[in-house]
Parts: C-alpha cells; structure tokens; sequence
C-alpha cells in the first residue's frame, strides 16, 4: 500500500529489506562506546560528525545496500 508522499519504489524498497530482515540476511549488529574516557566535549563532536555524515551520498549508499546470500 503507498502512502502519501511515497513513491512506490520506496515501498517496494522496504517491504525488500523486511523480508530480507525476516529470512535473517540482514543482521544489526551494536557495539557499546567502549571509550574509557567519557568527555561531554568529545561526545558532542562525534555527534556533530554523524550528523555530517549522514547527509552524505556514502551514507546514503550505504544504506541502500542489501546484501547477499552466499
């Protein structure tokens, strides 16, 4: 079903990657900061940094990748 303001390739891209999610081949993997020193002056340039850097056309190819199997 395509909602408003979203193109059908956007769905068609979505319910992909949920089955690819669902037949476990994508996998999310999260490591915890393992920065011994915690610095709230650090931390705020780390996050200005991913804010910069997903405005990019890497992260955004990125993000489109889907995998495959082997």
């Amino acid at each position: 079903m395509v909602k408003a303001g979203m193109s059908q390739a956007i769905v068609d891209s979505g319910e992909k990657m949920m089955q690819l999610i669902k037949e476990g081949d994508i996998h999310m993997h999260i490591m915890g900061n393992s920065n011994l020193e915690r610095d709230s002056d650090v931390e705020h340039r780390e996050m200005m940094e991913y804010g910069e850097f997903i405005k990019t056309r890497f992260c955004y190819d990125l993000m489109n990748l889907t995998g495959s199997r082997i």
